[in-house]
């Protein structure tokens, strides 16, 4: 936070801030790696920098809220959603960031540790509804192809998952443009996890 902190005294002169961080990440079976942070900018493309999905590698666009620190008043204004099931991060982070009074910038350092396969984490239910219905309410902030990439690397790996025909068939229904070919591959990989 310390590296954080001058950032966003900087920044908030201008606006709210948010200024985020690497995070080393630490994976079930022992790997350990810093996650890149790639360029992000205010704007229209944050949704689209979080869900779009062409490369396999886990980490492309990954922020989450525990990788930012943002001013208080930002923090009130824009609360956590308890109401939502699943993408609770992202939801917060695209409000946040896409706001037009709001300045973004992102420390390169790792700051922050993240434990993959927490027992209790909400991203490892199969809950393919959830993600459908958060993706409806954000639509407007995501292009075609990053849509599409959300709607085959998470929906639709969650309902093969889940081993749930309907919520494969519906998921392939809402898909609109060509997803990039690493999100296919990520959302058939829904087949191999159990239930």
């Amino acid at each position: 936070m310390a590296s954080q902190l001058p950032v966003a005294e900087d920044l908030v002169a201008r606006g709210h801030a948010v200024v985020g961080t690497q995070a080393v990440f630490h994976a079930t079976d022992g790997r350990v790696r810093i996650i890149p942070a790639e360029p992000l900018r205010a704007g229209g493309d944050v949704a689209d920098h979080l869900l779009r999905r062409s490369r396999i590698r886990f980490g492309q666009g990954f922020i989450q809220t525990s990788m930012l620190l943002m001013d208080r008043a930002l923090a009130i204004a824009e609360p956590w959603n308890p109401a939502l099931r699943r993408h609770q991060d992202w939801d917060l982070i695209i409000r946040t960031i896409n706001r037009p009074d709001t300045e973004f910038a992102m420390v390169r350092k790792p700051l922050v540790h993240i434990m993959q396969g927490s027992a209790h984490s909400v991203s490892v239910s199969p809950d393919w509804q959830a993600s459908l219905e958060w993706l409806c309410a954000v639509s407007d902030a995501v292009s075609g192809r990053a849509r599409s990439d959300f709607i085959t690397a998470v929906a639709l790996r969650s309902a093969l998952a889940a081993r749930d025909r309907h919520g494969v068939l519906q998921a392939l229904r809402t898909l609109r443009h060509a997803p990039h070919a690493a999100a296919v591959i990520v959302g058939a990989s829904g087949v191999l996890r159990r239930r």
